[in-house]
């Protein structure tokens, strides 16, 4: 069943990251500063596509031809023929020439260091290793509320040692039971008078 849940959550995260791609969704390498300290050089940003309606000021936005012209900057002006200035929020001047709704690409809507975006998948990936196997014996969830003096502890009857699960306390219990000396019990006779 595990297998199953994991593959199911696999092919639904594909899914939505192709739809996401064929949308227009894309993950943008930052490579420069002009943008500090609101985005630093070398973060990872995930831009939407734009919806026609960016050139807001105050507003980041993503223009250029991919991949290598991409500029993300801020729109500090919006003229009355529609244009708009954009500048970074490190440079002392706004950028050369005006920009259109045309002109934008798409629009930031995370922006962080790359790692987390590697981070996540690594623990994504350590979830589904560690995820207890079905059939298997699993560990008791505790609500951390409660003390551990106050969980109902059902024991199990007495299997013998041939059927028990060997885990590496059942198996230290299993030498541990092998180096006792076995007692045979024979019935004593005595033999009485002649």
């Amino acid at each position: 069943m595990r297998r199953f849940v994991s593959l199911v959550a696999l092919a639904v995260l594909i899914g939505w990251l192709l739809f996401a791609w064929s949308a227009g969704w894309r993950l943008i390498l930052v490579d420069g500063g002009s943008m500090v300290p609101t985005i630093a050089d070398g973060e990872l940003l995930l831009n939407r596509p734009a919806s026609g309606h960016e050139l807001v000021e105050g507003a980041i936005v993503t223009i250029g031809e991919p991949p290598a012209s991409y500029r993300t900057h801020r729109v500090v002006e919006v003229h009355d023929d529609s244009t708009a200035t954009l500048q970074g929020d490190a440079n002392t001047t706004p950028d050369p020439g005006r920009v259109t709704e045309a002109n934008v690409v798409s629009v930031p809507i995370w922006h962080g260091p790359p790692w987390w975006v590697a981070g996540a998948l690594l623990g994504a990936a350590s979830i589904w290793i560690l995820w207890p196997a079905s059939g298997g014996q699993k560990a008791s969830r505790v609500n951390s509320s409660r003390a551990l003096s106050d969980i109902p502890v059902r024991r199990r009857a007495a299997r013998p040692a041939a059927e028990r699960n060997r885990g590496p306390l059942q198996l230290a219990t299993d030498v541990a039971d092998s180096t006792e000396p076995t007692q045979t019990a024979s019935p004593a006779v005595h033999v009485v008078g002649s």
